[in-house]
Order: structure tokens, then C-alpha cells, then sequence
């Protein structure tokens, strides 16, 4: 998505550790520029998924900075994982995590949208 101002978000000499002993992110610095689309690609542990969540403000970092335009209420970041999740209820109780109040009418209309 394209950040509200035009501006650019930029992450700045970022560092990320999940207690002592376990750093993940070492002094990383990057730009996404409006309208860009980035992929985080590598191994497993990485760091891709803490970086996404710091660049996207979900997360802090334990160093550095991430700068991002003041938006007139749309996300400057828009973070799509590939987390797998996995529901314990039925169908119709999973898609109404969303929205509570759905009548079953609005679920199957949902579903044929998707």
C-alpha cells in the first residue's frame, strides 16, 4: 500500500534480541519507498518475521528506529504473513472471529466473495 504522505518508511541501524543471548536482527537499515512491495526471504530463524513486525510497528525494536508518515487513518506498512493458523471451532464460528454479529447469510456471501 502506499504510505499516506508519499513519504518513504525507513527502518534505521535496527537490532532485535529476545533476551540476552538471543539476537535475531543486527543493525539493519532499509527504505520502502510508496507503493513498493517487499519480500523477506532466507532462512528459518533469520529474522525476516521480526523485522516485518518492527518495519509494520507491531513490534519494537530493542535498537535503532523506524520512521514512518503520520497517516490520515491507512497503515503506512501492511504486513501479510504466511503463518499458518489453525481454528478449533466450527466454520461458521472461525469466520465470525471477524465479525460477531454475521448472520449466516453474510458468511456464505463471504465465502462465495473469497
Amino acid at each position: 500500500r502506499r504510505a499516506a504522505t508519499g513519504a518513504a518508511v525507513a527502518a534505521d541501524a535496527v537490532s532485535h534480541a529476545y533476551g540476552p543471548g538471543r539476537p535475531v536482527l543486527h543493525d539493519v537499515s532499509l527504505t520502502l519507498r510508496p507503493g513498493e512491495h517487499v519480500a523477506l526471504v532466507g532462512t528459518s530463524g533469520a529474522g525476516k518475521s521480526t523485522l516485518a513486525r518492527i518495519v509494520a510497528g507491531v513490534q519494537q525494536p530493542t535498537a535503532g528506529t523506524v520512521t514512518a508518515p503520520a497517516g490520515a487513518g491507512e497503515p503506512s506498512v501492511v504486513l501479510v504473513t504466511q503463518e499458518v493458523h489453525v481454528f478449533t471451532g466450527s466454520l461458521a464460528e472461525d469466520l465470525r472471529l471477524a465479525r460477531p454479529d454475521a448472520t449466516d447469510a453474510e458468511l456464505r456471501g463471504a465465502l462465495s466473495t473469497v
